[in-house]
């Protein structure tokens, strides 16, 4: 790998600000921003003969170059189907946001962060925020308050850079996630963050760290709450799924959804849906019923991606080009000023 071809890579990506840069062996080539696939010929120029073999173990190869006037960090992973290889260059963050750069109401995660145990699952599409909400609020709120943090990540993406933060990669620092969850037992962390969640054993953990009395923040690639609570149920046998249901209703304490919408400037900015954990929504969850949950969201929830959006088309001018946000008009972009239950 010629470190000058990956300068002049990283550099032009930064300055698209392009999160994600793809590359195949066949010369196909594109940049992902606001997860958005965008057709570059300067990046298929740019990789063209940018060759990189894979490290013997397989893992993300991580990765820090000078790139004036800062320092770009990325991680190179790799697949292959059948004669073509993927190279993925993810760029990094040299350190989480500042609150206020989330652009997202100051009350709710300050409500995330003061909670002292349970479940706070955040869902979304890749590229739609989820790393960055939780890395956030973990270094400028949870971690300066005193709180232990053990964090499962697969791979490390962003330095979080707090003493009473640790960070695992998984599975170079720990084989599983589940065996992570169960190291919590043996130490004195009060909150965990789990990566990804995609196995019983790793739900089943998760549950269980929640109910002995750990915050647990988890990430699940689903576009909503719900969805998410779904994928987690779906995840054990059929045997133990009411068990799950019980404690997954005992234990929720939010759900948040994140998309991203377009401002006319062309930023990106998230939209949030949240899934509190009033009585209602527990209830539902103990017996299941997601089509209860789903008229709640509705007709009672006070954010949802539609009332979020109407709010945001009155605070930042924002325009959406998706079909469920067409409803969102300016006369309508008054009409409610949301408080967290």
């Amino acid at each position: 790998m010629s470190d000058a071809a990956m300068r002049e890579l990283l550099a032009y990506a930064t300055e698209q600000r392009y999160h994600d840069v793809v590359w195949y062996t066949d010369g196909r080539a594109w940049g992902v921003r606001g997860g958005e696939i965008v057709d570059d010929e300067r990046i298929a120029t740019l990789t063209r003969s940018l060759r990189i073999p894979p490290p013997e173990d397989g893992q993300p190869l991580s990765i820090a170059i000078d790139v004036s006037p800062y320092r770009a960090r990325a991680q190179i992973a790799w697949a292959q189907d059948r004669q073509v290889v993927q190279h993925t260059l993810r760029i990094l963050a040299d350190a989480p946001w500042p609150l206020e750069r989330l652009r997202i109401p100051q009350k709710i995660l300050t409500w995330i962060a003061q909670r002292q145990r349970g479940l706070v699952v955040i869902s979304g599409d890749v590229g739609s925020g989820k790393s960055t909400l939780w890395q956030s609020i973990v270094r400028h709120l949870i971690a300066p308050a005193g709180r232990t943090v053990m964090t499962l990540e697969a791979p490390i993406e962003t330095i979080i850079g707090h003493p009473r933060v640790a960070q695992h990669d998984v599975p170079r620092d720990i084989a599983s996630f589940a065996l992570g969850i169960k190291h919590r037992v043996r130490s004195n962390t009060s909150v965990i963050v789990v990566g990804e969640v995609s196995d019983a054993e790793t739900a089943e953990q998760m549950l269980s760290a929640a109910e002995s009395g750990a915050l647990v923040i988890a990430t699940m690639h689903t576009s909503r709450p719900i969805y998410a609570l779904d994928r987690l149920v779906s995840l054990v046998p059929a045997e133990r799924k009411k068990v799950v249901q019980v404690q997954l209703a005992s234990t929720l304490a939010m759900g948040i959804g994140l998309r991203l919408a377009r401002t006319i400037r062309k930023e990106r900015i998230p939209v949030i849906e949240i899934l509190p954990a009033e009585s209602f929504v527990r209830h539902a969850i103990r017996e299941w019923n997601m089509h209860d949950l789903e008229s709640y969201m509705e007709t009672q929830a006070r954010y949802t991606f539609l009332k979020y959006a109407r709010m945001l088309k009155n605070d930042f001018n924002v325009f959406f080009d998706n079909g469920e946000f067409e409803r969102v008009t300016d006369d309508r972009s008054k009409e409610l000023e949301p408080e967290v239950s």
